[in-house]
């Protein structure tokens, strides 16, 4: 039998290598023991069924560097465009930036700072913060600049505009006016600048309380200065609309002099803790008057004396069996009353009911009245409406830069004629000019008006009536505040003014 010889394929190191040499052994059997090759046949069949997948174990890692992981950015359909596979923005899978709500507040209202103050003035520095605080609420510092530029370009123009309306002699009419008078704790803001705008027209101190009593009076009989006083426990006098102060003055008869009944009397609520301590009389003599009613009372009486409380009869029984003290207490309250002897003041008091004794008392003491029948009181608004609330406040809507213009233009021209201007507005920009949120409202005299060269605006001498302190008002103006007057910009007053009222 011829010899073959068989040529041995495949390395002995891994699983492939030892197939090839199984395979070389059972084919030399097969030539020199066939029996015996198919015997090795069949065992290595029976183990290749029992195991039928025999799957070859995975290759051996080689040995090198480690490879360097990277991560796999995450996909963000809503930066890219539909079927192109390119990000629509370059940062899109940059980190999330949280935006602080106070940053994106202050942003926002730059931005309307600077919409509204570049009618007036320079906003160099609105701009600045604006640049400044953009990144914080991720604005492209391109976009900020744009805007800031060209709020600043429209300053500019306005400024030149403001000037050319503003400029001209100086007016000031304090002279028409005597010392700033002080309402201290009495919301009778609207009270003293009626007062006012009636003394500056007629060349005569007016009484302001004179002039907010009667407002507050009524002649059916009930008055809101009993609620002002107990029923509704308020610490301050209720307050008003100085037009509707003026009309009711015309319909009474007139205005009373400050010399017959002080407004003032001292600082430190002196006038309103002596109108206090009369209807806490009034209050005493109605209480007495109700319990013996009700002492007395039948079925159905109970209404009748509840309405004693606040209607009574008869107010105060001044006799002999009244103790010293209380005597004196009642020449203490005569003395807010200089024209009333002590014995018509007791009478008043014995007399009149409760609702009535203000101004009964009022009226015994400011004698003649002063006619005012030919003035005629003129009152403005924005052509937005204007809420007027329970107290006096007002709500002044949104009005458009030119519709105050307007406003303002009427007030122009009063003051260049000779005219004070009453003026009802926010109280809070006093403390911080620009608080342009308070709704409190509040009246003043604008008495004088000038263009500013030092800091390019127009001003408004506001005379006010909290005395002639100037330590409560904003340090920006502060400076500027003489004896309780004090120059006020035009930018700030304008964004909160509800009304304007003067007398032809």
């Amino acid at each position: 039998m011829p010899r073959f010889k068989l040529k041995l394929k495949g390395d002995l190191s891994d699983e492939t290598g030892m197939g090839y040499r199984l395979l070389n052994i059972l084919l030399l059997l097969s030539f020199r023991a066939p029996l015996l090759a198919v015997s090795l046949f069949l065992v290595i069949g029976s183990v290749c069924v029992a195991e039928p997948f025999c799957p070859p174990a995975p290759p051996p890692l080689k040995k090198g560097p480690k490879p360097l992981l990277k991560p796999t950015p995450k996909p963000n359909p809503a930066s890219s465009k539909a079927g192109s596979g390119i990000p629509a923005h370059p940062v899109a899978n940059y980190p999330r930036i949280v935006i602080d709500p106070k940053d994106m507040a202050a942003y926002e209202k730059l931005q309307a700072d600077l919409e509204y103050y570049s009618n007036f003035r320079d906003v160099t520095a609105e701009a600045n913060a604006l640049i400044k605080l953009a990144p914080k609420v991720q604005v492209p510092p391109s976009i900020a600049r744009a805007i800031a530029d060209r709020y600043e370009s429209l300053s500019r123009a306005n400024i030149k505009a403001e000037r050319d309306r503003c400029g001209g002699p100086t007016v000031d009419l304090r002279r028409k006016l005597g010392p700033v008078r002080n309402q201290a704790y009495e919301g009778w803001c609207f009270g003293f600048s009626a007062a006012d705008l009636l003394s500056a027209k007629l060349g005569k101190t007016i009484s302001a309380a004179d002039t907010a009593i009667v407002f507050h009076s009524s002649s059916s009989g009930t008055s809101r200065l009993q609620r002002l006083f107990c029923d509704m426990g308020m610490q301050e006098g209720e307050g008003g609309f100085v037009d509707e102060a003026i009309s009711k003055l015309q319909e009474e008869g007139g205005a009373c002099l400050e010399n017959r009944i002080p407004s003032e009397d001292n600082a430190y609520g002196t006038l309103h803790q002596r109108l206090m301590a009369i209807d806490n009389f009034a209050a005493q003599k109605n209480a007495e008057a109700d319990k013996a009613a009700m002492e007395s009372s039948e079925a159905g009486a109970e209404a009748a004396a509840f309405a004693a409380i606040f209607m009574g009869k008869r107010m105060y029984n001044v006799d002999s069996s009244r103790s010293p003290k209380e005597f004196c207490s009642l020449v203490k309250l005569k003395g807010l009353y200089p024209q009333l002897s002590l014995k018509k003041f007791i009478d008043i008091m014995e007399n009149t009911t409760r609702a009535d004794v203000l101004r009964a008392l009022d009226d015994a003491n400011c004698g003649e009245r002063i006619p005012l029948d030919a003035l005629q009181v003129v009152t403005r608004y924005p052509q937005s409406l204007v809420f007027k609330g329970p107290l006096g406040n007002f709500t002044p809507l949104s009005a458009s830069i030119s519709d105050r213009e307007r406003l303002y233009g009427d007030i122009d021209a009063q003051l260049t004629r000779g005219n004070v201007v009453e003026i009802s507005y926010g109280s809070g920009l006093l403390y911080n000019l620009k608080n342009n949120r308070d709704d409190s409202g509040h009246a003043s005299l604008l008495v004088g008006k000038r263009y500013n060269q030092a800091n390019g605006q127009c001003e408004y001498l506001l005379r006010n009536s909290w005395g002639r302190s100037c330590g409560q008002y904003d340090p920006v103006i502060r400076p500027n505040c003489q004896d309780g007057t004090v120059w006020v910009p035009k930018s700030a007053l304008m964004r909160g003014t509800g009304s304007v009222t003067y007398i032809k």
